[in-house]
């Protein structure tokens, strides 16, 4: 969508925007307003829910985007998202922040947040989210004036209790990759698409007998026993690649030379892309 044609439609929508930092707020405010007339600001987490309820008890009607940094006091970007998401399952959420650690956007998933834009805010990526959220709530809209046209009353009520069931379910299904890494194993190492490793945990590193300097950077091949036959990793290769979950007994070699054995669950992280990122063992 041309940036002319997105402001001319994003003008109408009403956000809430949570920033403690001064200069931030300062800079991406001024950013915000080049999209939408209305945005209601808010120092910190505590005070951006009071707002958020305000609006719902004397207006009955929700805010169409909340942006929000993630590190604040008194109630960080994760705790406001999960109290903002329990009161209205559907709401529009887009997370600002500096960090790029996994364990953050894992978490932020798990609560329901999906967009995320990174810190300092660039006008081309706050657009790109803006757009992206757009055509959420249009659609939506489109879906919701639908239903009320050709319903009536309670098979619409009946619809939409179903449609919520299958929400909740459709959210089951997505973060079931992230939970059978975390949950399912204590042993936590992260690679790129090609297997060299960007992050390890430190079970793994007292198991191994490595330390995390010494492995990170690394082919996880700096592991292998050699006692596995190539169809082995070529089979896990096809499974993850095609993004699906692998899950196998891996014999691996420690620092000292000794043989540990561990139930691995290997998952690929999908970009908003499509494509495949890293993957979380």
């Amino acid at each position: 969508m041309e940036l002319e044609n997105l402001k001319h439609s994003t003008k109408s929508l009403k956000v809430l925007f949570v920033e403690d930092s001064l200069t931030a707020r300062k800079t991406t405010l001024k950013m915000l307003h080049e999209f939408f007339d209305e945005v209601d600001v808010a120092e910190d987490g505590k005070s951006a829910i009071e707002k958020y309820r305000s609006l719902y008890e004397e207006t009955d009607r929700y805010y169409d985007i909340v942006f929000s940094d993630f590190e604040m006091p008194n109630m960080d970007g994760k705790e406001l998202s999960k109290l903002i998401m329990d009161f209205n399952p559907h709401q529009e959420i887009v997370i600002m922040s500096g960090s790029d650690d996994f364990r953050v956007i894992v978490d932020l998933i798990n609560v329901g947040v999906k967009k995320f834009i990174s810190k300092p805010v660039k006008m081309e990526e706050l657009s790109e989210t803006v757009s992206q959220v757009l055509v959420n709530i249009r659609k939506r809209q489109r879906e919701e004036n639908d239903r009320l046209e050709t319903l009536e009353h309670n098979e619409y009520l009946k619809e939409k209790d179903e449609e919520y069931k299958k929400t909740l379910e459709s959210k089951v299904k997505e973060l079931e990759e992230f939970r059978l890494a975390l949950d399912d194993s204590d042993i936590i190492s992260k690679t790129d698409s090609q297997g060299n490793i960007t992050y390890v945990n430190d079970a793994l590193c007292r198991l191994s007998g490595y330390s995390s300097v010494e492995l990170i950077g690394q082919n996880s091949r700096i592991l292998n026993s050699g006692k596995r036959p190539s169809i082995f990793f070529k089979k896990m290769w096809n499974t993850i690649n095609n993004k699906k979950i692998y899950k196998a007994l891996f014999e691996n070699r420690k620092k000292d030379g000794s043989m540990f054995y561990v139930e691995t669950t290997i998952n690929p992280i999908i970009g908003v892309d499509g494509e495949i990122r890293e993957f979380i063992a």
